[in-house]
């Protein structure tokens, strides 16, 4: 098992070209240069993606063309300066044509976006295997890679998936239970996670530190007073009920965690509760720049202190990123950051601020 730093050392790949403030997209080996570029870094969906928009004119570039005709799936990197961020493959080509020319709109994402929309393949049941094991067996005929930088538990005594679940439903499912996260590397793997509770990067402030607007989104109904999880496993059914207490007690969530002990299903039952609660908090936090105020990329599993006269909290309260969205698209370099309490992963009872 790897430590958080030995990962990064790990995963990190040096691009030779490339100044700080570029971003280099390699199609097949290929080069080339965006009009208009996105890149999504994310802490808890298995796959990392990017987008760009490139003018095109036919014939100009015969090698190009071989490489974006339809479903080609062309290996691809991109880079921030000389730090990788996505490998995987292209997977969208849109062809736009108007008056002011043609353009190419692609799409890519990590390899691991495979397991994300596929689904699973027989054997549907496994027995005696951790998490590591079964991702194992699941993933690595697929040629993907995995790490892991945090303990992930014990064995399971069984595992079952039904064929419409996808390979991320199942794994997420699984990690669920041990309180992990499934999510991937720059370089397209499969990366078994932990949230982590650090110094933050930065303050961030309305009207400052580059902030350019900030969006909150508050949604009583995803959040419920009991959530109770119910679960069968080799020795019977269990049953475990957690409670949020700032939310009235008519609100009431019940769901089942399959092939579960009972340490599974206390866990299942507060990551459901920390679920929803990330699904109420919707924060986005936009800046200027894609650096923080130490001079570093921002970083997913990072923290952040936000003081928000918008939101309540003017003395400041620390959020966990989940996401960045690395923008260049014309109109300057920006970094939306998207927030949510620590203790949407750490399983423990949100304490609101604004209560």
């Amino acid at each position: 098992m790897l430590s958080n730093e030995q990962l990064r050392q790990a995963v990190m790949v040096s691009f030779p070209g490339g100044d700080k403030d570029d971003i280099t997209i390699i199609i097949d080996g290929l080069e080339i240069r965006s009009t208009a570029t996105r890149i999504l870094r994310t802490l808890d969906t298995a796959a990392d993606g990017w987008s760009a928009s490139i003018p095109w004119m036919p014939g100009e570039n015969p090698e190009l063309d071989k490489k974006l005709l339809p479903f080609a799936y062309p290996k691809t990197q991109v880079y921030i300066g000389k730090e990788l961020q996505v490998s995987g493959y292209l997977y969208t080509v849109e062809t736009q044509k108007s008056g002011n020319g043609i353009i190419k709109n692609l799409e890519g994402a990590s390899f691991t976006a495979d397991i994300v929309d596929s689904h699973m393949k027989p054997p549907y049941e496994r027995n005696n295997l951790d998490l590591k094991q079964v991702a194992e067996a699941i993933v690595k005929p697929l040629g993907i890679s995995i790490i892991a930088d945090t303990p992930y538990g014990g064995k399971f005594d069984r595992v079952t998936a039904e064929p419409d679940d996808t390979v991320f439903k199942h794994l997420s499912q699984l990690a669920v239970q041990r309180g992990v996260l499934i999510s991937c590397t720059p370089q397209g793997g499969l990366l078994i996670t932990k949230a982590i509770k650090s110094v933050p990067v930065a303050i961030l402030e309305e009207d400052e530190q580059g902030a350019i607007e900030y969006k909150a989104k508050f949604d009583g109904r995803q959040r419920f007073n009991i959530y109770k999880a119910h679960g069968d496993s080799p020795d019977g059914q269990k049953v475990y009920t957690v409670k949020d207490s700032r939310i009235p007690a008519s609100r009431f969530h019940s769901f089942v965690a399959d092939d579960t002990t009972k340490g599974d299903i206390i866990q299942a039952a507060k990551w459901r509760r920390s679920k929803q609660i990330a699904e109420a908090l919707t924060q986005q936090f936009p800046v200027v720049g894609w650096y923080t105020p130490k001079g570093e990329l921002w970083q997913v599993n990072t923290m952040v202190t936000v003081k928000s006269a918008t939101m309540h909290i003017p003395d400041g309260y620390t959020f966990i990123i989940k996401a960045v969205e690395f923008k260049d698209e014309g109109g300057g370099k920006t970094a939306e950051l998207s927030l949510v309490p620590f203790e949407v992963y750490s399983g423990e009872e949100f304490i609101d601020p604004w209560a």
